[in-house]
């Protein structure tokens, strides 16, 4: 992919007031950065040339397992296991902070579709009594539309891959359009470039190569563990080139490596869960305008898509088929995975 060579200033976004960096945002963990203050937070993310020029360190990567939940008759399922990427400090807060931009952008265009109900993840959506819906809320409304329509067909779709198969070229023109821009402004497209063609690093292989992990034991040279103290702030900008970069290479090679791919964010930071959400924002407009003519009501809850229409199974091909084909319009490695119908 080419990057332009010239980018428009800096463009004027006007932020939700009720919007702060409170106390309890500050990030604790190792990174490469040092920890800092409230105050030059809010300096560093509300200046536009600060961000444009900020230097966005390798974000450190783990694998998240989990085990999946059955019935006792259906089996005990294998584990499964997912890549988790967070960014630096200061790079993790302005991901934060140009998330809430486009968060606020995006539920004005939801509500411009008549969405503002179907997307469910990664955002405070109001109760009628008060207070935000939790899972729980999202999954009694669909029993409540279940039980409304008696004699109905629920259709469950899931993503292949999703954070992993975004077009880096759909998200930067959704992105436009919700600034109601042709290009993104130097800030915007640092950011826009740092979540899209990332950099990231092991992070027990850093840790190793700084001494920080290995053989606990000289016996038992096979089992590795913590060996000192980890700092929050885990090495100098020296020993970042030297150490991590490769610069100096009796340390041994580079332990960065690029997402070299036209596609994927990594899950984890906190700008992907925006970008998941209004990436299929117009995928999101057909399918619910296509539940809403059959008398019924379409969620999406990230890479899960949930369809309940009235009838029975004589209109599952039709549903399915709109589903597949629609999401084709975005991008080459996104796709359907699992089709599920009661």
């Amino acid at each position: 992919m080419r990057w332009p060579d010239v980018l428009p200033p800096f463009a004027t976004v006007v932020m939700s007031s009720d919007f702060r960096f409170e106390r309890s945002d500050l990030k604790q963990y190792p990174h490469f950065d040092a920890p800092i203050a409230l105050k030059e937070i809010h300096h560093l993310v509300t200046n536009p040339e600060r961000v444009a020029s900020n230097s966005f360190y390798p974000f450190f990567m783990y694998f998240k397992e989990w085990q999946p939940f059955r019935l006792k008759a259906a089996g005990r399922p294998e584990k499964k296991q997912r890549p988790i990427r967070y960014g630096a400090r200061r790079d993790a807060y302005i991901f934060s902070y140009y998330r809430q931009i486009l968060s606020d952008l995006y539920e004005k265009k939801l509500i411009e579709y008549g969405i503002e109900d179907c997307p469910v993840a990664y955002r405070k959506i109001k109760k009628k009594s008060g207070g935000g819906k939790c899972n729980i809320d999202f999954a009694k409304d669909a029993f409540d539309e279940i039980d409304r329509l008696k004699d109905c067909l629920v259709i469950c779709l899931d993503i292949k891959g999703y954070f992993e198969s975004l077009d880096h070229n759909l998200i930067k023109k959704v992105w436009c359009e919700l600034l109601n821009v042709k290009q993104l402004p130097k800030d915007h497209y640092a950011v826009f470039k740092n979540i899209t063609k990332y950099r990231y690093v092991d992070q027990r292989a850093v840790y190793k190569r700084l001494g920080f992990f290995g053989i606990v034991d000289s016996k038992k040279p096979s089992i590795e563990g913590h060996v000192k103290d980890i700092p929050k702030q885990l090495c100098s900008p020296s020993d970042f080139r030297n150490k991590i970069c490769g610069k100096d290479k009796s340390f041994g090679p580079s332990l960065i490596e690029k997402n070299e791919f036209h596609y994927g964010i990594p899950q984890g930071a906190p700008i992907s869960d925006i970008i998941a959400n209004f990436y299929l924002m117009k995928f999101d407009k057909t399918l619910n305008e296509y539940a809403q003519r059959k008398g019924g009501k379409y969620i999406r809850y990230s890479d899960d898509i949930l369809l309940i229409i009235p009838g029975g199974t004589e209109n599952l091909h039709e549903a399915v088929n709109l589903a597949i084909e629609d999401i084709k319009k975005y991008g080459d490695e996104i796709e359907i995975k699992k089709v599920k119908h009661v």
